[in-house]
C-alpha cells in the first residue's frame, strides 16, 4: 500500500511538472549579493593581505551561482554606505539576500562594526560617524522576502581596537570588548556566518595564498552541486579547524526552518534523482 502511495504521489508530481512546463517548475531564484572586502587601509600599519583578492574569488563564485552581485573593494564610508544602499533598493523582494564582508572590524557593547578603508576611530562617537553597524547590513537583508545570509570573516586582528579601548575606557560607558565579533539577533529565515567563534579573532592568511582560511573553505564548499547550506557552513567549520590546526574555529547561527541550497540547478538535480 505504501509503495502504491509512493508512485502516486511521484506520478502527480510528473503530471504537474509537465503542467506548468520544466522551465517555469525550476524558474531562477532572484538572488542580490553585496560583496565587500577592505585591504588597503589609509593607515598602511593596519592593511591587509587577502580582504580584496577574498572579495573578487567571492563574487566570481556567487556569479556562477546566479547572484546578482555588486562588488566594492577598498571601500570608504561613503562608498560602503552607497553599495549598502543600492544592495537594499535591489533585496526587496528578492528570493536569497547575501552580504560578505571580509577586512577589519570590532565589537563595542554587543554590537558589530565594519571597519571602511577611512575610518577614523578616536572616539566613541567615531564607531556611527565613521564606521558601518551590523544593523545597518540587516535592515537591508531584511527587505529580501526570502532567505537572508551574512558572512563576515571579519574577525582580523585590528589595532585600532586595542587603541579605541584605552581611549574610550574612563571617558565614555564601559566598554564590553574589542577583539572579535559578537553574535548577532536574527529574523527568521536568516543565516549568519562567522569567520571565527565570537570574542575570538581569525587569520587573514599569507602573502603566498590568495584566500583567508575561512573564505578558501567557503569557496571551496559554495561550488560544490547541491549541497545544503546548513551541512556547507558545518564542512567549512570543519576545513578551517584542520586547516589552523585548532586555533581557528567558525560559527554559524541560523533560523531557517527548512532546507536551502544555493547550486541554483539543486532542485532539478534533486527531481531527476526522484
Amino acid at each position: 500500500m505504501a509503495r502504491v502511495l509512493q508512485i502516486s504521489v511521484l506520478v502527480l508530481l510528473g503530471c504537474l511538472v509537465l503542467a506548468l512546463g520544466i522551465g517555469d517548475a525550476f524558474a531562477a531564484e532572484r538572488r542580490i549579493a553585496l560583496v565587500i572586502g577592505n585591504s588597503k587601509y589609509k593607515d598602511a600599519n593596519i592593511s591587509l593581505t587577502n580582504p580584496g583578492s577574498d572579495a573578487e574569488d567571492m563574487a566570481a563564485t556567487l556569479r556562477k551561482l546566479e547572484f546578482t552581485v555588486i562588488l566594492t573593494r577598498d571601500a570608504t564610508t561613503r562608498e560602503m554606505d552607497t553599495a549598502l544602499k543600492k544592495f537594499s533598493e535591489d533585496a526587496k523582494g528578492a528570493d536569497a539576500a547575501l552580504f560578505y564582508y571580509a577586512g577589519h572590524a570590532l565589537q563595542y557593547q554587543g554590537n558589530n562594526f565594519l571597519m571602511p578603508i577611512d575610518a577614523i576611530l578616536e572616539e566613541e562617537v567615531d564607531l556611527r560617524r565613521s564606521m558601518v553597524s551590523d544593523e545597518q547590513v540587516r535592515s537591508a537583508l531584511d527587505r529580501s522576502s526570502g532567505i537572508k545570509i551574512m558572512i563576515l570573516d571579519a574577525c582580523r586582528n585590528n589595532p585600532y581596537a586595542d587603541r579605541f579601548k584605552r581611549s574610550v575606557v574612563g571617558q565614555f560607558r564601559a566598554l564590553d570588548s574589542t577583539r572579535g565579533l559578537a553574535r548577532i539577533d536574527k529574523t527568521q529565515g536568516t543565516i549568519v556566518a562567522y569567520a571565527a567563534s565570537p570574542g575570538d579573532v581569525a587569520s587573514d592568511g599569507d602573502s603566498r595564498g590568495r584566500n583567508s582560511p575561512y573564505t578558501s573553505a567557503l569557496l571551496k564548499w559554495l561550488q560544490e552541486p547541491a549541497i545544503e547550506i546548513t551541512t556547507m557552513f558545518r564542512k567549512v567549520t570543519n576545513d578551517v579547524w584542520d586547516e589552523t590546526k585548532g586555533k581557528q574555529q567558525p560559527e554559524f547561527t541560523t533560523t531557517l526552518r527548512s532546507e536551502y541550497y544555493l547550486d541554483p540547478t539543486a532542485d532539478k538535480r534533486i527531481w531527476e534523482e526522484l
